[in-house]
């Protein structure tokens, strides 16, 4: 059975349900399986079929089951293990958020749905430790590396929790603990070196996992959600707190929405048929 544990820190506050919806979060397999599968879709929609010119959904969800298991095809139970260990966990309600007296409508415009509505939840705090560790029911770690890279990019694309995309619930990780088989010293890289251009860091990793998941590029314009060209946009200004991150971030995607009405359609910033166009979000913060 092979193992790596990665050791890790939310450096953002995450909303995640626990089993009593007005109480602490918490943080389970299921989880990190459901954010997993997320960008293992996205890395592997080539996969899907065509059937008399309608989407097959077949290929790719039996493909997907043979990692993360599933009855959707086969019934096949996932020979991938995952489990969690949350330390003494920090917490944080929805109203800290915003503060009295601080910058906040970038933060506002991000989110809008915890300001307005969920005030009273509670999130675990950044600065919130744990660890996830993933094995293998067996001597075959094929399935268990393709898990891995699913979750780096959970890590440096995705997040976890309510507002996952737009800011909430992202990860940091901290020590990577075994697997050299399953990473090895020329393989991806869950932390960067000290100095290292993170652009290059980003594009290097992220063309690694796209090979290993021997995706094709002519399914990415239609189905992915990652522009193959630019995987990542990062902001050439630092931030010495994720609030003011956040804010910034918020404010450039206000900008960006923020169009003037006019009698005529031509001149408009955006309309109907471009409501779809929508700036996405990628934070890799560290």
């Amino acid at each position: 059975m092979e193992t790596i544990t990665f050791d890790c820190r939310f450096i953002t506050p995450a909303f995640i349900g626990g089993g009593n919806p007005n109480g602490t979060p918490e943080l389970r397999p299921p989880s990190i399986k459901g954010a997993l599968r997320f960008w293992w879709r996205t890395m592997n929609g080539y996969l899907v079929g065509d059937n008399n010119s309608k989407p097959n959904y077949l290929n790719l969800l039996e493909a997907e089951e043979q990692i993360f298991g599933g009855a959707n095809v086969k019934q096949l139970r996932s020979p991938v293990r995952i489990k969690i260990k949350t330390e003494v966990p920090l917490y944080i309600k929805g109203s800290d958020l915003f503060k009295q007296g601080r910058n906040e409508a970038g933060m506002s415009y991000l989110l809008y749905s915890v300001k307005h509505h969920r005030l009273d939840d509670v999130a675990f705090d950044a600065g919130t430790k744990f660890s996830v560790e993933f094995s293998s029911l067996g001597k075959d770690v094929d399935k268990l590396k393709k898990a891995v890279f699913s979750f780096w990019l959970v890590v440096y694309f995705g997040a976890l929790g309510t507002r996952s995309r737009r800011g909430m619930g992202s990860i940091s990780v901290e020590k990577v603990i075994g697997g050299d088989s399953i990473i090895p010293k020329n393989g991806i890289a869950f932390i960067p070196n000290e100095g290292v251009d993170m652009s290059d860091f980003l594009s290097s990793n992220f063309l690694k996992i796209k090979s290993e998941f021997s995706s094709k590029e002519s399914m990415w314009n239609e189905y992915s959600q990652i522009n193959l060209a630019e995987p990542a946009h990062l902001s050439e200004e630092n931030f010495n707190n994720w609030p003011n991150a956040l804010n910034s971030i918020g404010l450039n995607l206000m900008n960006i929405r923020t169009g003037k009405p006019n009698r005529d359609k031509r001149l408009r910033k955006f309309t109907m048929e471009t409501l779809n166009k929508r700036p996405r979000l990628v934070y890799p913060c560290q």
